[in-house]
Order: structure tokens, then C-alpha cells, then sequence
């Protein structure tokens, strides 16, 4: 597991620092999956991209996945297919329990993120553990996604809300 966790940060800092930019898709994509990501086909990923961790990442087929994507965490995270990632968005899979007095931050756990097909996910959009988002949902600029949403419907704001029903 070592080894496959040092393998994943060298060949994002490759990616990250030789490989930036809207060219060079498939290679990206084979060094990502040598370095154990479950990636689609015909996806792009612009990068620089940080995961941190993430057990399990799955982006589907013919994603578009914008600059400075962050996923950070322990769960997994499954992106479906036809997903546009904006640049800047955040994916975190770990939080803590509320503790006592002495220090709120009490146990530390993980949950897994979902995001449906045919999502847009939009610039500084930040996405909390365990939220499953459908599939067709935009998710506004600047939102912070803490609970569920069901499919097609357009949410933002901090915490984020259904503005509309697509």
C-alpha cells in the first residue's frame, strides 16, 4: 500500500508540474490509472489535481475535469459519467463527530462522495462527506453541498439549496 500511495504522489507531481494544460489527455489518463484510478474513457483532466488519500476514485466516461480539483480523505469517490467539473472545486471526505468541551473536533471518520452523470459541478464548489448528488444536477458556483440532493435540480448557496428543478 506504501508503495502504491509513493507511485500515485509521483506521478501527480509529474502530471502537476510537466503535464498542465488543455493537451496530453490520454496520457494523463494511463499514468492515472497505473497509479490505481479508475478513469473512463475520453476523459480530460486539465490538472493540477490533489487527492489525498481517497480510497477509491472512480470518474466515469467522457468527463471534463477542471484546474485545481482537490479530493481529500479517506472514502471513496465515484463520479459518474458526462461530468464537467469547474476549476477549483473541492471533494472531503473526512469530518469529525462533535466532541465535548475540551475539544470539539472529537472522533475523526470518513464518508464516501457520489456524483450522478450528467452533473456540472461549478467554480469553488465545496462538497462534504457523504453527500450524494443525482444524476443532471448543476451545483452553483461558490456552493457548499453538505446534504443529499435528489436528481435533476439546480442547488446553491452556503449550505446549499434547491433554487430549481431542471
Amino acid at each position: 500500500m506504501k508503495i502504491k500511495n509513493c507511485l500515485k504522489k509521483v506521478i501527480l507531481f509529474f502530471i502537476n508540474h510537466f503535464m498542465v494544460g488543455n493537451y496530453l489527455w490520454e496520457i494523463k489518463n494511463i499514468l492515472l490509472r497505473f497509479a490505481g484510478i479508475s478513469i473512463g474513457h475520453n476523459v480530460k483532466i486539465v490538472g493540477p489535481i490533489k487527492i489525498d488519500v481517497c480510497s477509491n476514485l472512480s470518474i466515469g466516461n467522457n468527463c471534463w475535469i477542471g484546474k485545481n480539483l482537490n479530493i481529500i480523505g479517506n472514502a471513496d469517490v465515484i463520479i459518474g459519467d458526462y461530468c464537467d467539473f469547474a476549476p477549483d472545486v473541492f471533494l472531503e471526505t473526512g469530518t469529525h463527530e462533535i466532541g465535548n468541551t475540551e475539544r470539539r473536533a472529537g472522533r475523526g471518520y470518513c464518508e464516501s462522495i457520489h456524483i450522478g452523470s450528467g452533473c456540472w459541478i461549478g467554480i469553488r464548489t465545496t462538497i462534504l462527506p457523504g453527500v450524494k448528488i443525482g444524476n443532471g444536477c448543476v451545483v452553483a458556483a461558490g456552493a457548499v453541498v453538505n446534504k443529499s440532493v435528489r436528481e435533476n435540480v439546480l442547488i446553491g448557496g452556503v449550505p446549499a439549496k434547491i433554487i430549481k428543478v431542471l
